[in-house]
């Protein structure tokens, strides 16, 4: 039991020495909720639930930290044709998403803090999945830019983040010019 106790407190003190870090490396896995915009104003907007794997860096400075990752996403979203209401549109992306985030520990303790962040993030399309009959898969670009904010909770060696993330540009076409919204929600877990 002794040895059990002694573990644990172990534990403790070695998460607690690194939240404190300048540097913090992690994993992070989540969902997400993606939906696909356009300017037609014929079809309705439907959302679909994925997820997200990759890993962080968090560079403390104070009250403020720089976070760039790279996670494995999948995103998308499917048009409904609101005269038959039925699905003629969907859309399936598998992305490799580079955020760069900046933000700020609005409340900061050595094991917990509340953090808000914001930033560019840049997609590389690695797999489309697309049933269309507006357009074609040479229509979809192999990236695009967007921009990520939200806010995030750390304990310990757990962060856990909701943000909003919008991107545009993801088409050659004019005439539709799709845009994708997701909400991400992520629990990740500080390495060191």
């Amino acid at each position: 039991m002794k040895k059990i106790v002694l573990a644990i407190a172990l534990a403790i003190v070695s998460v607690s020495v690194f939240a404190e870090s300048p540097l913090n490396l992690g994993l992070k896995f989540g969902l997400n909720n993606s939906r696909l915009s356009t300017n037609l104003s014929d079809y309705k907007q439907e959302n679909i639930n994925n997820y997200l794997a990759g890993a962080f860096a968090r560079v403390n400075v104070g009250r403020f930290y720089l976070q760039p990752e790279v996670y494995y996403n999948s995103k998308g979203g499917d048009l409904m044709d609101k005269a038959l209401m039925d699905k003629i549109n969907s859309f399936d992306f598998k992305t490799v998403d580079v955020p760069v985030l900046a933000g700020i520990k609005l409340y900061n303790t050595s094991s917990f803090n509340i953090r808000a962040m914001g930033g560019p993030v840049m997609s590389f399309v690695t797999e489309k999945s697309i049933e269309t009959k507006d357009l074609t898969i040479d229509n979809f670009k192999n990236h695009f830019f967007g921009w990520q904010y939200g806010a995030g909770v750390d304990f310990l060696f757990l962060t856990f983040d909701v943000r909003v993330e919008k991107s545009s540009g993801i088409t050659t076409s004019s005439q539709v010019s799709p845009s994708t919204k997701c909400y991400l929600l992520s629990l990740g877990m500080k390495l060191f």
